[in-house]
Parts: C-alpha cells; structure tokens; sequence
C-alpha cells in the first residue's frame, strides 16, 4: 500500500509492507508532486505483483 502524509517539510509517499511498516519513502515540497508519484509507484508496483504471481 501506498500513503500520502504531511507535515511542515513538506509530503512523504510511503509504501507500507503487510505489517503496516515503512519499507521505502520519498519526500516531496508539493502535495501535486506527492500525489502524481504515489499514483505511478502504484501502477508500477501492481505491475511488479502481477509479474510476480504469473
């Protein structure tokens, strides 16, 4: 899963594992920025799960 969360540095894209942990972050200055990433890491890592399971 994919998250979007903000504070005062700015908007982190965290992608989360099955336990709800931090397993990678991308920090960004603009909300647009954060949402534009977090929407093709997304689509890329339903791709990367779907190559995986064939």
């Amino acid at each position: 899963m994919v998250t979007i969360e903000g504070d005062a540095d700015g908007f982190a894209v965290s992608r989360l594992g099955a336990q709800g942990e931090v397993m990678a972050q991308v920090r960004f200055g603009t909300k647009q920025e954060a949402q534009d990433f977090a929407e093709a890491w997304e689509e890329w890592l339903a791709l990367d799960d779907a190559s995986h399971a064939a």
